[in-house]
């Protein structure tokens, strides 16, 4: 048995175990979600939308952006109630490499949209399916 499962099967019998390691399993983030971000000198002025496959704490799925022909393939990590997803798009011709970091909280993401070079801003999004 992994060290993880023995500390987590120690927790669950009452017992005392001094660690840093999470027994919970991850939120669920895994869905359709309507998107807004603002990052520096770029940010959303059309319907986006995420559709997000979680497979334990990964991630995977694509962004639909109405103002694009193209799906974006997306890719992340949740731990807990905290999640990072990247994905990559042309921004002013230029390939960029975009970042949202964040919470879930119910139907809610909130946080940061990062673009190396451009600038980072609030990220949001709402769960609009499942």
């Amino acid at each position: 048995m992994k060290p993880l499962r023995w500390i987590c099967l120690f927790a669950l019998m009452g017992f005392a175990v001094p660690t840093r390691a999470s027994c919970a399993a991850p939120a669920d983030i895994q869905g359709e979600w309507a998107i807004e971000f603002d990052a520096g000198s770029v940010h959303n002025e059309d319907d986006m939308q995420m559709y997000v496959i979680q497979e334990g704490a990964r991630l995977t799925g694509h962004i639909e952006w109405n103002s694009s022909a193209t799906d974006y393939p997306i890719k992340g990590t949740i731990t807990d109630d905290q999640f990072e997803i990247v994905w990559t798009t042309s921004v002013n011709g230029v390939i960029s490499q975009i970042t949202f970091k964040g919470t879930i909280k119910g139907e809610e993401l909130n946080g940061t949209a990062v673009i190396p070079e451009r600038g980072e801003g609030d990220f949001y999004a709402r769960r609009t399916g499942k």
